[in-house]
């Protein structure tokens, strides 16, 4: 999965919410799951699942909340 199908499911994603992602070695492997985390998302693992494919878990971070000065 290249990053711009993971942008597209981390869009769709609602805060809290953990999903998973499957990636090929290579260039995928190392930009994917640093761009993630780049966006504010938790890498929560990166194992590998078979031959060269690799699975990430991402968990969506929770809104912030914008606190007013009185």
């Amino acid at each position: 999965m290249t990053f711009v199908r993971a942008k597209l499911l981390m869009e769709r994603m609602k805060p809290g919410e953990v999903a998973e992602i499957l990636l090929s070695g290579g260039d995928p492997l190392e930009n994917v799951p640093r761009a993630i985390w780049e966006h504010g998302y938790e890498v929560i693992s990166l194992e590998l699942e078979s031959d060269d494919v690799f699975k990430l878990i991402i968990k969506k971070p929770p809104p912030v909340v914008k606190m007013s000065h009185s």
